[in-house]
């Protein structure tokens, strides 16, 4: 079942970045984030020195979606975002569901996965660590302005280990996803369908195979959305958050080594919210790290012992901006529809 993300009777612990319960206060501190971030909290981002970086002039016009209309004269058309794990949803699309919704759109989010896999304290228990994760996407969808969320599937259908191996994502056969995705749509019938580029965003297998998924389901019989988009990182900005991380935390790596992002000609459209809704985007990722999306740098690096991709992005986002989303469009896969329809 669908969870409404607006009910103000949903009140859990917090979870800090070891997975471990604490005192909540964060819905105190929720209208104090949004109001204190809504601009940026570090200094701006100067590059290294003798550093070239691009003048970005846009080769195209990009505008907000076309205006929502009304189905049966009261339902607005709907936005489904399809997401790999809980927080991919604050990574890669919040500006552009934060900017939907304020048009109008009706924004719903489907995951694969319950991120097991974020909650160290809690491996070994997937069950729980899925019931603490959902608490931290209810309430970072009421911020990200998505009226609901739910499974792709069946909880636990598909879980994240955080190292990969059986029952994840990636390791699904791919015509499986793409059906389970295909069903998705076909119930929700969306107008606009946001989820990651082919890359997966940060190119972790679980984000690819969700991106393939889609790209299998668009090809099959059944409702189509108007729009398909696949959110994904600028390559500069990459650079950027780790000349900041060597600033930061000069001894330490940080990320993966699988984020690379793309050149400024790959992106087909952008979806922006407010600079002053920035804030909310912060608020959000401090429901699954706290501090994540708002401590200064050198504080972050004092109180986190994880140094990955979720950092890298953050100082990615501090080196450009949090109020902007990029897009390729999404083409569907006729050789996943071959599969499909056999």
């Amino acid at each position: 079942m669908a969870k409404r993300c607006g009910d103000p009777t949903v009140r859990v612990a917090a979870i800090d970045e070891r997975g471990v319960e604490v005192e909540d206060d964060s819905v105190d501190r929720r209208e104090h984030v949004i109001e204190e971030h809504r601009h940026s909290l570090d200094r701006p981002f100067t590059p290294p020195r003798g550093a070239l970086w691009p003048d970005v002039r846009r080769r195209f016009t990009l505008g907000a979606m076309n205006a929502p209309s009304l189905r049966n004269g009261s339902v607005p058309d709907r936005v489904l975002v399809i997401h790999a794990h809980p927080d991919d949803e604050v990574f890669a699309t919040a500006a552009a569901t934060i900017a939907l919704a304020e048009q109008g759109y009706q924004i719903l989010l489907r995951v694969g996965t319950g991120g097991e896999g974020g909650l160290p304290a809690h491996a070994g228990d997937p069950a729980r660590a899925r019931n603490a994760r959902a608490a931290q996407l209810t309430r970072s969808c009421r911020l990200l302005g998505i009226a609901d969320w739910d499974y792709l599937a069946e909880a636990g259908r598909w879980i994240d280990t955080g190292c990969g191996g059986a029952q994840t994502l990636a390791d699904e056969e791919p015509r499986v996803l793409a059906a389970a995705v295909r069903d998705c749509i076909d119930r929700v019938e969306p107008t606009v369908l946001l989820t990651v580029d082919h890359v997966g965003l940060t190119g972790h297998p679980d984000h690819i195979a969700i991106h393939n998924a889609v790209r299998g389901a668009l090809a099959a019989p059944g409702w189509r959305p108007r729009e398909a988009w696949g959110a994904l990182l600028l390559r500069r900005h990459i650079v950027a958050a780790h000349a900041l991380a060597r600033d930061v935390i000069p001894h330490r790596s940080v990320g993966s080594g699988r984020v690379r992002g793309h050149p400024d000609d790959v992106v087909e459209r952008l979806i922006t919210c407010s600079p002053e809704d920035a804030g909310r985007r912060r608020a959000a990722l401090d429901e699954y790290t706290p501090g994540l999306g708002t401590l200064p740098h050198t504080e972050l690096a004092q109180r986190l012992d994880r140094f990955g991709d979720s950092l890298l992005l953050r100082l990615a986002m501090d080196a450009s901006d949090w109020h902007t989303d990029r897009f390729a469009r999404i083409h569907a896969d006729n050789r996943t529809r071959t599969a499909l329809i056999r």
